[in-house]
């Protein structure tokens, strides 16, 4: 029998350190990523490198991701709230650190960017022909196939010795594989969707730029569109992909009475499992 979502606790140290994560890895991913994208302008203003802004972003959140071990994606906190895998008040403040962190972060960038390359300050529009309702499912397919990903990388059945491939791998090198395997699935969708959304696919993302240059056009499609293919992502994997895990529970230790001969049985406390269904 599967155990039911249980109520997780969070000690308000560890939520104060998720906030602070939260708040210095968006900053620094807009400072690092959207920083790129004005570089690509200074270098050759008339044809915008991609490739190398996508690699950019997806190094730079495989690294952040390894290192602060935080979202620094509204969608993501969302998907993951909505799931029962945090709590909604972690998931509220945790949205409102990455919000403030991308806003931090843009303002970085106009401190010390040559001004004739700021104005835009790598904020996502859409490019010409593309409609908002077109533009509104990239971004809500990006966000589903990027959060397809960020659930098998962080699946804790893939990859055990227990299944059929796997392989025994320590914890720290599998946090490695797993945070480059999100970071390459980033760059790869940059590299499909960047031209015609600028593949968002994070609302902060989205938030910090258009809040210091006031360019608030089609903000809600950066909002809607990754929020809902972020919970579709999530849901759908653990529904259609995730590997059912073993159940835990062992025969009880016993304990030989020497008096009669009789091995009574000893009960176990304290044992949870914490699983998203029923």
């Amino acid at each position: 029998m599967r155990c039911q979502v249980l109520h997780i606790r969070v000690s308000w140290r560890e939520l104060c350190q998720g906030v602070v994560r939260e708040l210095i890895g968006s900053c620094l991913l807009i400072v690092v990523g959207c920083g790129s994208v004005l570089s690509a302008n200074f270098s050759n203003p008339k044809v915008f490198n991609v490739t190398g802004v996508a690699l950019c972003w997806g190094m730079m959140i495989a690294s952040l991701a390894f290192t602060l071990e935080c979202h620094m994606n509204p969608a993501v906190s969302f998907a993951l709230a909505s799931t029962g895998q945090i709590p909604l008040l972690t998931c509220a403040l945790y949205i409102v650190a990455q919000c403030m962190g991308t806003t931090l972060g843009a303002q970085i960038l106009v401190g010390f960017t040559p001004k004739k390359f700021t104005w835009s300050l790598g904020v996502t529009q859409l490019a010409k022909g593309v409609s908002p309702m077109q533009a509104l499912g990239m971004e809500f397919i990006s966000t589903f196939l990027l959060l397809l990903v960020v659930s098998a990388a962080n699946d804790t059945s893939r990859g055990t010795s227990e299944q059929p491939g796997g392989t025994y791998m320590s914890t720290s090198l599998k946090s490695v594989s797993s945070n480059l395997v999100v970071g390459l699935c980033v760059s790869a969708l940059i590299l499909f969707f960047g031209p015609f959304t600028g593949a968002s696919m994070n609302p902060a993302r989205t938030f910090g730029p258009s809040f210091i240059t006031g360019n608030w056009k089609n903000h809600w499609i950066y909002w809607l569109g990754p929020i809902l293919g972020a919970f579709t992502g999530v849901v759908c994997y653990h529904f259609l992909f995730q590997t059912p895990q073993k159940s835990n529970t062992r025969e009880p230790p016993v304990i030989k009475n020497e008096s009669n001969g009789h091995i009574p049985r000893v009960e176990e406390k304290g044992i949870h499992c914490v699983t998203l269904g029923a």
